[in-house]
């Protein structure tokens, strides 16, 4: 019962920064367009997966899915920001990843097993994005206080969020591994989503009201 408890709240959040970014699409800059389009495309997935689950009893083929779409709308948003010369191996790095993730899908971990291989590895990608972009940002100097800037908000909830499910992969190995009780696992996922989701939220509405949005792409194209 807990669980379902968190699942509803969960989506909620999710439903909720979807509907506030979408009903004022136009106010937003391209990086976080992709964003709220990114979290409406996780917010249909986990209802998918639950119809999956309760149908088939296999909501595994999901997550295949929408790993990818979300690697692809992470990377695309950094593109924006990090377009110096030395950042350009992203780009090149986003198809042979992509690969990457579907051969791990078709031939060894098969569509009705969870993604964890292809997962961590793009967590440790997100990992790079935040710490990249962070450095960035002390880097350039901004009249905008860094606090109040979408961009710092957008890297730390990646930093905060790839560290923390690296984390979570590791409890969870070990659990499964010792065969012990896996619900504290989860409830620390739960957490880790609504603190995550909620930084973006933060993100997204500096970016809604942001004076100056084009500072980052100015400066990284000289």
């Amino acid at each position: 019962m807990i669980m379902f408890i968190n699942f509803i709240i969960y989506l909620l959040l999710l439903l909720l920064i979807f509907i506030n970014g979408a009903v004022q699409l136009k106010r937003h800059s391209t990086p976080f367009i992709i964003l709220i389009t990114l979290i409406g495309l996780t917010f249909l997935s986990e209802l998918i997966g639950r119809f999956l689950a309760m149908k088939l009893r296999n909501s595994m083929p999901v997550y295949h899915v929408i790993s990818v779409l979300e690697y692809t709308c992470i990377t695309l948003i950094y593109l924006y920001f990090l377009k110096g010369k030395k950042f350009r191996v992203i780009k090149y790095l986003l198809p042979v990843l992509i690969i990457c993730s579907f051969l791990n899908s078709l031939y060894i971990q098969g569509l009705l097993n969870f993604p964890s291989n292809s997962i961590l590895l793009f967590q440790i990608v997100y990992l790079c994005y935040a710490l990249l972009g962070l450095i960035q940002m002390l880097k350039i100097p901004n009249q905008i206080l860094i606090r109040k800037q979408s961009f710092f908000w957008l890297n730390i909830s990646l930093l905060f969020y790839s560290s923390t499910q690296l984390l979570f992969f590791g409890l969870l190995n070990y659990a499964i591994k010792h065969h012990l009780n896996l619900n504290p696992v989860f409830t620390f996922s739960f957490i880790i989503n609504l603190i995550y989701y909620s930084l973006l939220a933060i993100s997204i509405r500096l970016d809604r009201i942001s004076p100056n949005r084009s500072t980052h792409n100015e400066v990284l194209d000289k």
